[in-house]
């Protein structure tokens, strides 16, 4: 359907951070594949920075997607950049905000339905525990932590390939439900048809889900 001007103000800037976030998720993939050439310590605090950066850019994602609830337009919200500040804002405005991961039903190159997928690979409740512990992880500590702690020595970094993966699973194929729920961003971080660039389209029904009713159903 035809978007209003609002709405593509927002897709794009949307799009842009998706974007980003895909360079970050590749910049992870460089860091815990050993191809950085500095100490290992180095290399993970690098990959946990990225995480950081994909948490708080995606809780801007939200806030900029959101943008017809009017209280998003507010220079607090907007000089914003904690991820935990509006992702708590956002749920008291909104709970339904967070992206959803999807599958899409197709049948050549149409789109007739979408399936949410469950459990959800990400929540926002996840995503503070992330965000929190990327705070911990980048901050040097205090001198008793100094006198503890040794520095870790790593040539693989399991754990933090898995939560890149988990990142690119959310946002590969994902939903934002609008206030309401009769509009809905159906996004694509990679478009193989558009040389894997990022990929929006506007969906509205004619009236909200009945409770208990996906968002979205194929037709």
């Amino acid at each position: 359907m035809p978007a209003t001007k609002e709405q593509k103000a927002a897709i794009n800037l949307y799009a842009n951070i998706l974007e980003e976030i895909k360079h970050r998720i590749a910049a992870i993939d460089i860091g815990t594949t050993n191809r950085i050439p500095v100490p290992a310590p180095f290399v993970r605090e690098f990959c946990y920075l990225q995480i950081r950066m994909i948490c708080e850019l995606i809780a801007l994602g939200c806030l900029v997607a959101h943008g017809d609830i009017s209280a998003t337009r507010k220079s607090s919200l907007q000089k914003e950049w904690s991820a935990e500040t509006i992702i708590n804002a956002m749920t008291d405005l909104h709970p339904d905000f967070f992206p959803l991961a999807t599958k899409q039903q197709t049948s050549g190159s149409r789109v007739h339905g979408v399936d949410i997928l469950h459990p959800p690979i990400m929540t926002k409740e996840e995503l503070l525990r992330l965000y929190g512990r990327c705070g911990g992880i980048l901050h040097r500590g205090n001198v008793r932590k100094l006198l503890k702690e040794q520095i870790p020595i790593q040539i693989n970094y399991p754990e933090i390939t898995a939560i890149a993966q988990k990142f690119q699973d959310l946002l590969a194929s994902h939903m934002l439900v609008m206030r309401g729920g009769t509009t809905m961003f159906l996004c694509i971080l990679r478009n193989i048809e558009n040389d894997m660039r990022v990929q929006i389209a506007i969906v509205e029904r004619s009236e909200p889900p009945k409770p208990g009713e996906p968002p979205l159903l194929g037709d």
